[in-house]
């Protein structure tokens, strides 16, 4: 039997990059996707059913490609990993605009797009799962992480409203 495909965002370092082994190792088919591939590229996977996009998740229409790419290649995504963040510390007296906009565009918007993007899919199958990647900052304020932490307090209630046919959580990492 064919394993579903896995789709992580954010997939060229840390979380993104951990998952991406996981997976791979147990054999899934996977697109990862990221702005910096080449990091994507140089981790040890096995190639063979990876499929790695550069993708700006803020972009919705490059998002949708890429999924479309692999969807036509390896079969409907079954699970999406939104672990695509930017993390931009300052204060709100003193933080740029054009800093706090990146993040809510990464941070909101692109959990948004890529929800979007697969949940027509799920709901027809009625199967799938969607997993944000949070961090503590969506529950808790700290010094000079104000646009940070309004990001991920929008981000961690994007699960909410899906209700309980589909799983969409919100995973808390400190």
């Amino acid at each position: 039997m064919t394993k579903p495909l896995i789709v992580i965002t954010g997939a060229s370092s840390g979380f993104g990059a951990e998952i991406a082994k996981l997976f791979n190792a147990a054999g899934y088919p996977e697109l990862l996707l990221g702005r910096r591939t080449e990091k994507i590229t140089s981790l040890p996977l096995n190639f063979d059913q990876v499929m790695v996009e550069a993708v700006d998740v803020t972009d919705q229409e490059q998002f949708k490609a890429a999924i479309t790419k692999a969807e036509a290649k390896f079969g409907p995504v079954d699970l999406l990993v939104n672990n695509a963040g930017v993390m931009l510390l300052g204060n709100v007296q003193t933080q740029s605009s054009k800093e706090w906009q990146q993040m809510l565009d990464t941070n909101v918007m692109g959990v948004l797009n890529g929800t979007q993007i697969v949940l027509s899919g799920m709901v027809a199958r009625e199967h799938g799962t969607i997993i944000n990647m949070s961090s503590l900052a969506g529950k808790k304020t700290f010094v000079n992480h104000a646009a940070y932490v309004a990001s991920n307090s929008a981000f961690m209630v994007l699960a909410k409203p899906f209700g309980r046919k589909f799983l969409v959580a919100t995973f808390e990492f400190h």
